[in-house]
């Protein structure tokens, strides 16, 4: 005889379940990778801080901005630049961080991308560089791409300062030095007041082209002497792009990453992201902005 098989009407209860049971499990599966996801990015940013400390502490305290440009600047971070290759690093790909900070991580690439297929394919096409190639070659292309997709971006308004910020040699004070106060950003790890509070680097990406990178090297805080973000919502919101809020953008979903000061690294929620009070040393209010000071 036989086995008596499913009716249709115990195979939809049973469908019914399975379909209840998804729907419950994949939420939390999701929230667990983006707890973990947010795990490792804080170990990233925790290394990136320890790399960044004792580049300043090598330094006379001069804390690295997000790029050095030749001759701008105080003069103990512009020692020459090498690969990990040993190779002098010169040009663009010399003027981001990404060469100056590498040996204080051992060269450990890994700790400044968040996009693994991206650095693989970038650190692929850069190892076939060489001197006779020239700044249209794909490798060299791909080995300046290797410091711009960074995926933290420094803070690049308030921690190390722009070149502008800097007097040329020979020439006056610059507009900053002349009509803002001289300590809305900081140069040296002493001119920190609160270090635990002050972002240093921030999960980061960029649209190039109309193609998404999980990083970009710099990023800009929501104020400077008006709104820089074109919009102060959720980057989950339609049409939201990197460009829209400074480069910062979140690593779940959720949260953005920061590694601070002090040294130590947390996530941040969006409201919590955007209060200038972890942006500027001198910020008081979440919506701080640099006021002109008229001589």
């Amino acid at each position: 005889m036989n086995p008596r098989g499913f009716t249709l009407i115990e195979l939809l209860v049973v469908i019914s379940i399975v379909a209840v049971l998804l729907g419950l499990l994949l939420p939390a599966l999701g929230r667990a990778k983006g707890v973990a996801r947010v795990a490792e990015q804080l170990s990233s940013a925790r290394q990136l801080m320890q790399g960044y400390l004792m580049y300043a502490q090598e330094h006379q305290g001069y804390v690295l901005p997000a790029r050095v440009l030749p001759g701008v600047g105080p003069k103990p971070i512009h020692e020459p630049v090498v690969d990990s290759a040993g190779r002098t690093v010169t040009g663009q790909p010399s003027i981001r961080y990404l060469w100056r900070l590498a040996p204080y991580l051992d060269y450990n690439m890994d700790v400044f991308y968040r996009d693994d297929q991206l650095l693989d394919k970038l650190l692929a096409s850069s190892t076939h560089l060489t001197n006779a190639d020239d700044d249209t070659s794909q490798a060299y292309l791909d080995y300046y791409a290797l410091t711009v997709r960074t995926g933290f971006g420094l803070n690049y308004f308030f921690v190390g300062g722009r070149p502008e910020y800097y007097p040329q040699p020979g020439a006056g004070p610059t507009n900053y030095q002349r009509f803002f106060q001289k300590d809305f950003w900081i140069s040296q790890l002493s001119q920190a007041e609160h270090p635990s509070k002050l972002f240093t680097f921030v999960s980061s990406a960029q649209i190039d082209t109309n193609v998404f990178y999980d990083g970009y090297f710099q990023v800009d805080a929501p104020y400077f002497t008006n709104q820089k973000w074109q919009s102060l919502g959720l980057p989950s919101q339609p049409d939201a792009k990197p460009e829209m809020f400074g480069h910062v953008w979140t690593v779940d979903g959720v949260h953005t990453v920061a590694g601070l000061l002090d040294g130590h690294a947390s996530s941040f929620n969006w409201d919590e992201t955007k209060d200038m009070r972890h942006w500027a040393p001198k910020a008081n209010r979440p919506d701080w902005r640099l006021e002109l000071q008229l001589p």
